[in-house]
């Protein structure tokens, strides 16, 4: 008896919090809701966002030069391992005030494809 008196306050608790799960996942998925995940990032121009990625490479990886930061190199061409490379990233979307993933960059494969997916908030 004590049993099944313990499995329906269960199944009534996880009833009650059922939808406030789903409540709670449709405001971040949803694009006008404020500060939804899927809302795209604001369109900054090219020259902000070469600024600020040289800031924060410079930080990152201070023995690289400004000039050797060009749209043909990759990252990984500095000298950025992986971990570099995700905390460039990460610095870079949080100051320009992206929401994107980091796995959403792992196919763009160059600087200028960065900052043209940065500036424009998708691809190239």
């Amino acid at each position: 008896m004590a049993q099944r008196h313990r499995g329906r306050r269960r199944d009534r608790r996880r009833r009650r919090h059922r939808g406030r799960d789903r409540t709670a996942a449709r405001r971040l998925l949803d694009p006008a809701a404020p500060g939804g995940l899927m809302t795209a990032p604001a369109a900054t121009d090219e020259a902000t966002v070469r600024r600020v990625l040289a800031e924060v490479v410079a930080e990152i990886l201070p023995d690289v030069p400004a000039e050797e930061i060009t749209d043909g190199r990759s990252l990984k061409d500095l000298g950025a391992d992986s971990v570099d490379r995700v905390e460039i990233i990460t610095t870079l979307t949080h100051r320009l005030g992206s929401r994107e993933r980091v796995s959403t960059f792992a196919d763009i494969p160059d600087i200028g494809g960065l900052v043209a997916h940065l500036a424009t908030g998708g691809p190239r």
